[in-house]
């Protein structure tokens, strides 16, 4: 299956959503857009490593997001002005300098 799909999405993503198909697991973690429709077709729910981010500060086992995410956009990781502020409002992080 991931050779009929590959082309449309990284190999990577496809290998994700195909062993959550198949494992009848409910949830991944995909970033890409067209990666996250892929696996909504499917019905498979998607979150990313921003999501993963907040629940890990919900749970304490990490204190910000802020630096997480600032250490992602440094290594190349895109996020928009709006999303990095949203994120950090949500975790009431806005206004927080480290």
């Amino acid at each position: 299956m991931v050779k009929q799909l590959y082309g449309k999405l990284h190999f990577g993503e496809l290998e994700v959503i195909v062993a959550a198909k198949e494992l009848n697991i409910p949830i991944a973690v995909i970033d890409e857009r067209a990666a996250r429709k892929m696996a909504a077709y499917f019905l498979i729910q998607t979150i990313g490593i921003i999501g993963v981010l907040s629940l890990a500060k919900q749970r304490y086992l990490i204190d910000y997001v802020k630096s997480e995410i600032d250490a992602l956009r440094q290594s190349g990781y895109r996020i928009s002005e709006n999303l990095y502020k949203q994120i950090l409002t949500k975790n009431g992080e806005m206004g927080i300098s480290e």
